[in-house]
């Protein structure tokens, strides 16, 4: 945590500078810290080991500073070691770690500037971003998601247990009715909510995070049981905006 001792801190500290950034999205990875700020360049700070601060270095900091020179960013996510940011125009770019092809730009070699993810659609923009620890995903305008990194237990839902160097869609999540409105990323698995607020899930299951009521990893989307769940925005409203609904599972 930048502003703090090595050793850490046992209340919240506010990142040296961090006030006359004027934050607007924010991301925790593994070791590493991120913020946007105001006029859409990122900020990041604390372990650098393998790039993950995209400042063309890989020396560490514990105050934030500007990763690379890049600009109009509008969403961060950080996974174990890797960064991925959204651009306003709906481009995806990543850095950092890249043993199991995380960054999706078609290598492994690590890079502590952005590089471009390949593999993604092109007709239909980039919504949102989700990094695992290893894996990462993309949900487009249309309600697709796409993921790349590792696959070991299925993480990616293409079917496989092969890891991607690039993008691959997920498979099983976009019918005529159905798409995907929201994602997120956990160590080893994924999950995404649909537009009719069922919650699917693909990935690690050893511990039941797919909540498909088994311990077996799926590496397809499996419907994570119990009940539906809604996408709500813009909760200072009064009511706030919301999708799906909240009805009880079957």
């Amino acid at each position: 945590m930048g502003g703090c001792s090595v050793a850490g801190a046992l209340w919240p500290v506010q990142p040296a500078s961090a006030a006359s950034l004027g934050q607007v999205a924010l991301a925790a990875g593994g070791n590493h810290s991120l913020v946007v700020t105001s006029d859409g360049t990122v900020w990041s700070w604390e372990n650098n080991g393998h790039g993950q601060l995209g400042d063309g270095t890989t020396q560490r900091r514990e105050t934030p500073g500007p990763a690379g020179t890049m600009s109009g960013f509008r969403q961060i996510s950080a996974g174990d070691g890797h960064t991925l940011a959204l651009t306003q125009g709906g481009a995806v770019v990543a850095w950092g770690w890249n043993a199991f092809g995380q960054l999706g730009n078609g290598g492994s070699a690590d890079s502590s500037t952005p590089v471009a993810v390949q593999g993604l659609a092109t007709d239909s923009t980039i919504q949102a971003v989700a990094a695992g620890a290893y894996h990462s995903l993309a949900l487009t305008s249309d309600g697709r998601v796409f993921a790349w990194g590792a696959n070991s237990y299925g993480q990616l839902g293409d079917g496989t247990t092969n890891s991607a160097l690039s993008a691959v869609q997920v498979q099983g999540l976009t019918t005529a009715s159905t798409v995907a409105v929201a994602v997120a990323a956990g160590g080893n698995h994924s999950l995404a909510l649909t537009n009719d607020g069922r919650v699917f899930a693909w990935g690690k299951n050893s511990s039941g995070q797919l909540g498909d009521g088994s311990t077996t990893s799926s590496d397809f989307p499996v419907q994570v049981e119990g009940r539906r769940f809604s996408r709500c925005r813009g909760e200072s409203l009064s009511p706030p905006i919301c999708t799906g609904s909240i009805v009880p599972g079957r």
